[in-house]
């Protein structure tokens, strides 16, 4: 998964809402305190990749610039600790209905211009 530090964040949001819904996480912790508090629940090596992912989150919001190889090796380590913490459940692509939307509402506008004039 190629990332940019925006949508590394918008990832680890997502993943901060799974461990909340799935791990019974409480939703006012950090994401830090919440993978500490699960360590117990995960195998140690999704607990260490998270544990990494958290380390790249605190800098992200401290705003510091991270570096294309952290963002890389993120991006791995997401797709790695996604079928843990989903419980299983696969990645939803969007596209389809996006497009979808999209031909509909160009079809729309092109109707009412057409009754308009």
């Amino acid at each position: 998964m190629k990332l940019t530090a925006g949508k590394f964040v918008s990832e680890i949001k997502k993943i901060e809402q799974l461990l909340v819904r799935n791990f019974d996480a409480d939703e006012d912790d950090s994401f830090t305190s919440k993978i500490v508090k699960l360590q117990k629940q995960l195998p140690k090596g999704v607990n260490e990749k998270l544990s990494f992912l958290a380390n790249l989150y605190e800098r992200a919001q401290k705003g510091e610039k991270i570096d294309p190889a952290d963002l890389k090796q993120a991006g791995f380590w997401i797709e790695a600790a996604w079928p843990y913490v989903s419980n299983g459940a696969p990645r939803v692509s969007r596209w389809g209905s996006r497009l979808a939307w999209l031909v509909i509402a160009i079809i729309a506008a092109a109707v009412a211009y057409h009754f308009l004039h």
